[in-house]
């Protein structure tokens, strides 16, 4: 899977990712690599993505330290953040945080 992805910071990365069968357990695990969008000509797997107007996803470096409040893979709010429950309304996140 290839995946142009915007960090925190701003920066945009050139990613690739797949699954390796685990050895000696059970299941798979998740190898992802990249580099800095202006170096994403040199790998043949980035061949025919747009890297001039690419379509970006934004990612955190984990949910526990991330900031991005409306994430929709957000397993856990920010340990800065207090968790807002409200059962009236619907957010793209499943751990709504307090703004700071």
């Amino acid at each position: 899977m290839t995946q142009i992805v915007e960090a925190t910071d701003g920066e945009h990365y050139f990613t690739l990712a797949r699954t390796v069968p685990r050895i000696g357990g059970e299941g798979d695990l998740a190898i992802r690599l990249g580099c800095e969008l202006k170096h994403a000509g040199r790998p043949a797997a980035a061949r025919g993505l747009d890297l001039g107007n690419p379509l970006v996803t934004p990612i955190g470096p984990a949910c526990r330290i991330c900031e991005r409040p409306e994430c929709p893979q957000r397993a856990a709010q920010p340990v800065s953040r207090t968790l807002i429950v409200d059962d009236l309304r619907k957010t793209v996140s499943p751990c709504p945080f307090a703004p700071s």
